[in-house]
């Protein structure tokens, strides 16, 4: 991709890309680019780029009150949260030709006043998390956090969970605000955000699993950890991300975080500073200042990270006469700082792919100005495998894929690694056909089991240090015409797999390894053999209820516990004839004097694959479950 220096995504005065928390630009999976813009705080715009950033076409235009708007994707889907008027937080889903897919859905309602959101979508694509600061009737003297959940369906649509209030300052003199969204490397979601409490300003980041220390107010279940304190000088506006272990071989990946503050040597001015955290954010790095002056200030840090494990860090920059955004790349070290071509560039806000499938020498990223919105970047997509990913089918024979390499525009392909099963079989250095045909090497091929399943891969290297890697999966079957050695060794084959299989089969029933078919089928129709499922399930504090579903069997018992007051329940039926049933089931409170108080409520319901029970309590819990059919 060659670099592109301000290319115009909109045109006009007030237009805004501000708000460094939460992302104003996306790539979809097809390779577009979506962009956010504000016009002043009347409307919002969604703008979309085919060739990589160059050129730009309106999508959407939307006219509400605005404070903020973020942007989330999954795969061509672009997920807007707006932070709205004073009331509240709204979500919508496009689609790439920026067709609204349903219907607008209220997140929040009932705010007095609004502040900055954001939003991020896990890795398996089927969670969106959003937070948001806000006051209301409740808290309405201080900013305050607040969260909500939602689930992403497999065709694409949202169903949002209860608001949780994360936060719960009470004076006039407590703001808790300007969130970023961020994961750990076991999906687990953390807000990082600035806290004002009476003139002691701290960067904070809060979960559910944290163990609290007292730095922050956080409404339980939720716990805070301290990133910075700033003390008497002000702290603001962090930008968030994660970078997990497969980018750079940390074991628990790496959390960063950038923000602007102050300190006694620069008490007048705004500084940059990133700190990151090795353990999921309980503990964190002493932070490094990456500015210094006390004349100029240095605002809005934007961070991202790249396929290389890279991290890039963009700012406004001050300076005597305009301000520019600077850019400084973590690669091992800090480098220096370098400065975008263009002034009078503000609200840097940089594109954060968690697929990581994009080389950055500057990270794609949009910025205004007094006349519009501007794009640039110098980033890299690598070159492309055609066909993608997926199941071959049977094979009879060492030639199982033709695929061609297509290089991105600039660039040239320096290698071809072809394996089997994890092992190298084929390397091509600098190849000159582009168009190939995988042949497993016959010693290989021989060796591979018939009636089973294997894994060949194809890894393109380009010249930007790009690679791609698309895995394929094929069943080497035994053809019409193979000869006497070939069908032995596939009979022999066979009767391995069945093996294996029936040992698997006598393992998940309580059988020994070895047990034959017949006592597989008598253990199962014994009843001793029992289905089990468990977990861990927060439950929806809107409807104080918790409900599970998902199981592949209907259960016979369920038994759960909540460790916040000590109490568990149980619903047992010895016969469960009906689709949906509803029992009484047997509770108990575990007193502070250790005295259990036995009850009965008609409130559980079973469902064929799953179950749901009133827990009473107007509150988001985490229930640990054993259910078992």
């Amino acid at each position: 991709m060659p670099t592109i220096n301000n290319a115009t995504v909109a045109t006009g005065t007030g237009l805004s890309t501000a708000g460094n928390g939460g992302r104003k630009i996306v790539r979809l999976l097809n390779g577009a680019l979506i962009s956010a813009v504000r016009t002043s705080t009347t409307s919002w715009q969604l703008h979309k780029s085919l060739d990589g950033g160059t050129a730009w076409a309106q999508l959407v235009t939307v006219t509400e009150a605005v404070n903020d708007v973020t942007l989330a994707a999954k795969g061509n889907d672009i997920h807007v949260t707006v932070s709205f008027s004073t009331s509240g937080v709204k979500h919508y889903r496009y689609n790439d030709s920026g067709v609204l897919q349903g219907t607008a859905q209220n997140i929040d309602t009932g705010q007095t006043a609004m502040g900055a959101v954001s939003t991020a979508i896990n890795d398996t694509g089927t969670e969106i998390h959003a937070a948001w600061s806000s006051k209301n009737g409740t808290y309405p003297n201080s900013f305050n956090i607040r969260y909500a959940k939602g689930t992403i369906a497999a065709d694409g649509s949202v169903t949002w969970g209860a608001v949780e209030q994360v936060t719960i300052g009470t004076s006039t003199t407590q703001f808790l605000q300007n969130p970023s969204v961020v994961f750990d490397k076991s999906g687990i979601p953390a807000i990082v955000y600035e806290l004002n409490n009476n003139g002691t300003y701290r960067i904070i980041i809060t979960n559910k699993q944290f163990t609290d220390d007292g730095s922050s107010f956080p409404n339980s279940p939720w716990k805070s950890r301290l990133v910075f304190l700033g003390a008497s000088y002000a702290q603001s506006n962090p930008s968030a991300i994660f970078v997990p272990q497969s980018i750079n071989g940390l074991a628990n990946g790496r959390m960063w975080v950038a923000w602007q503050g102050k300190d006694a040597t620069d008490s007048a001015k705004f500084n940059i500073r990133t700190s990151y955290s090795d353990d999921g954010g309980v503990t964190w790095a002493t932070p490094t200042k990456q500015t210094t002056g006390n004349t100029y200030d240095q605002m809005n840090a934007s961070l991202t990270a790249d396929a290389q494990g890279k991290v890039l860090l963009t700012w406004d920059a001050q300076n005597a006469t305009t301000t520019q955004t600077a850019l400084k790349v973590f690669n091992g070290t800090w480098g220096a700082t370098t400065t975008l071509t263009g002034d009078g560039y503000t609200n840097v806000s940089t594109l954060f792919d968690n697929t990581f499938k994009l080389s950055m020498t500057t990270p794609p990223l949009t910025r205004q100005s007094t006349s519009g919105a501007y794009f640039s970047g110098t980033y890299f997509t690598g070159a492309s495998v055609s066909p993608a990913s997926g199941a071959l089918g049977d094979k009879t024979a060492s030639s199982v894929l033709s695929y061609t390499v297509t290089p991105e525009s600039g660039s040239t392909i320096t290698s071809i690694v072809e394996k089997v099963n994890g092992t190298t079989v084929n390397t091509y250095s600098n190849p000159a056909s582009l168009s190939r045909t995988f042949t497993i090497p016959q010693t290989n091929w021989d060796a591979l089991k018939y009636y089973n399943t294997h894994t060949i891969s194809v890894t393109v290297t380009d010249s930007n240090g790009m690679s791609n890697t698309q895995t394929y999966t094929f069943n080497k079957a035994l053809a019409n015409d193979a000869s006497l050695l070939e069908g032995a060794k596939a009979a022999k084959d066979g009767k391995d797999r069945i093996s294996t299989k029936r040992d698997a089969l006598a393992t998940q029933v309580g059988l020994p390894a070895g047990s034959s078919f017949d006592a597989i089928s008598a253990q199962l129709a014994s009843g001793v053999f029992k289905k089990f499922a468990s977990g861990i399930t927060t439950s929806d504090g809107s409807s104080s209820s918790l409900t599970v579903t998902g199981l592949s069997f209907k259960p016979q018992l369920v038994v759960w516990y909540n460790s916040n007051n000590a109490t568990f329940g149980t619903y047992a039926s010895p016969e469960l004839t009906n689709a949906v049933d509803s029992r009484y089931v047997a509770m108990a409170s575990i007193s502070s004097s250790n005295n259990s108080t036995p009850g009965s409520s008609a409130s559980a319901t079973i469902y064929p694959n799953g179950f749901r029970f009133s827990t009473g309590v107007n509150a988001s819990i985490n229930y640990t479950w054993i259910a078992i059919g």
